[in-house]
């Protein structure tokens, strides 16, 4: 017996909620706390936000591959099907800059804690059922390789992605369940239901709809940001400010001392005269007016809200020493630390991206899994340390016959399954001999050394103590 879920059993969803008769579904927009274009606005300006942005982007979507999905097949199936449903999957990400637009969702993601991705597509299974319907219909024979080419040649553009901007984008919902996503572009209204859009939130918090981005959280950093490099490029370009000013309080304008002042303050500017010693005769008052430490009077303050935007996404520190410079220092240790910590998000990400896209669109229309590589450069010494570690691990459950299966192996040593052939495991252990010797002679110089050994071992008991005694 089937149980169905009522509307009214579900949970509600925090975020306001006002039935209205001017929608024709009976409902209002869900609003956000902030304005999402406001926020982009000042992200766009501040170099940090977009450096941190895409650092986050194409450490997620890595190098991608495609993987056939299992799947029980019907008739007589190509010996190459797993080949070529992965070339159609390759072919599609290339004909439709996958990764541009992934790399696009990936940055609205990040930068305001939501990405939408719009998708069409036609299923095998539905072009199955029409074509058998019609061909019947008409009198035809129906033939399974004969569709296979028309999905492959006809139908191989029909499936597609296409982003839509969060910041144009709207949640409509009844209260306990998303209702229809709208598209607002200065003032046109595009309306898709939820089996069109994928939703991917950064953050899910406190039960509402939208997605939640640290970008929001550090909004007034981002503003603070800008304010200071705004106050620094006014002065800058509200310049002309003169570096010093000699006040003669006792002398006219064009008195002998003023004139031979000036003369020789033009003197001390040409580069032979530079840092020289000046004598000047009567009362002299000097005000410094253009002072270097003005410039920078808010650099302290600018790297500390440039480390608290960081550190909001787990950055390490050593990926922006650049921007923090000497006033940020770190161990060894510490940066370890903090890389692996950096690289688990990282992959948490990237699962989160593959689950979502693989439910609903490549293993639905495409009959692939999409996933993106998880090597990072540092890892690269990991994953061979990792395999050394555990292949006697790997042997010690072979020589106890545990029943594990190869794909174990293949987890445990981290083995690319682009790399794996068809076949199994060979599960033998060849077990030294009781001298320390190996079952077979080892190549090289030391080869005499083992046959002679050989022969000393083969020897009566006898005759060895016979020789040892004399």
């Amino acid at each position: 017996m089937r149980i169905e879920l009522k509307a009214q059993d579900r949970p509600l969803m925090n975020t306001p909620y006002f039935p209205s008769s001017s929608y024709s579904s009976g409902f209002m927009m869900t609003p956000r706390g902030y304005s999402v274009k406001d926020l982009m606005w000042w992200i766009k300006r501040t170099p940090e936000c977009i450096g941190i942005g895409r650092r986050i982007a194409m450490d997620i979507i890595s190098n991608i591959s495609f993987n056939a999905v299992e799947k029980p097949l019907t008739g007589r199936p190509s010996k190459n099907y797993k080949k070529e449903v992965e070339d159609k999957a390759k072919s599609f990400a290339k004909n439709n800059n996958l990764r541009e637009k992934l790399t696009a969702a990936v940055l609205d993601w990040v930068f305001t804690g939501d990405s939408y991705i719009w998708y069409t597509g036609v299923t095998d299974e539905k072009v199955k059922e029409v074509a058998s319907k019609y061909y019947k219909e008409f009198g035809l024979q129906f033939k399974e390789a004969k569709l296979k080419g028309i999905i492959d040649d006809d139908l191989s553009g029909k499936s597609t992605l296409e982003i839509l901007p969060s910041t144009t984008t709207e949640i409509r919902h009844d209260g306990v369940k998303v209702i229809k996503y709208v598209q607002n572009v200065f003032g046109q209204e595009k309306t898709f239901s939820p089996d069109e859009i994928m939703h991917f939130r950064f953050m899910f918090m406190d039960g509402n709809p939208y997605g939640f981005s640290p970008m929001a959280a550090s909004a007034g950093t981002i503003q603070s940001l800008g304010w200071i490099k705004d106050y620094s490029r006014n002065y800058f370009r509200n310049g002309g400010v003169p570096d010093m000013i000699f006040k003669l309080p006792k002398e006219m304008a064009g008195s002998p001392n003023h004139e031979a002042l000036v003369q020789t303050i033009q003197k001390y500017k040409e580069m032979q005269h530079k840092h020289g010693n000046l004598v000047v005769t009567g009362e002299l008052e000097i005000d410094e007016l253009n002072k270097w430490n003005k410039d920078m009077e808010f650099r302290q303050y600018a790297i500390y809200l440039t480390g608290c935007l960081a550190f909001a996404f787990n950055m390490p520190a050593d990926i922006i020493s650049s921007i923090l410079g000497v006033d940020i220092k770190g161990t060894a240790v510490g940066s370890d630390i903090e890389d692996a910590g950096y690289n688990r998000n990282i992959e948490q990400s990237q699962q989160y991206w593959e689950d979502l896209l693989n439910s609903q669109f490549f293993n639905k229309f495409l009959g692939v899994d999409i996933s993106f590589n998880r090597t990072y450069m540092q890892d690269k010494i990991r994953v061979t340390q990792n395999r050394a570690m555990n292949v006697p691990f790997a042997e010690f459950l072979f020589k106890h016959n545990y029943p594990i299966s190869d794909e174990f192996i293949h987890e445990l040593l981290e083995i690319p399954r682009e790399y794996l052939k068809e076949g199994t495991i060979k599960r033998e252990i060849e077990m030294p001999q009781a001298g320390g010797l190996p079952a077979k002679p080892m190549q090289g110089p030391n080869q005499q050394n083992y046959a002679n050994q050989k022969k000393r071992e083969q020897q009566p008991q006898g005759n060895i103590q016979a020789n040892t005694g004399s």
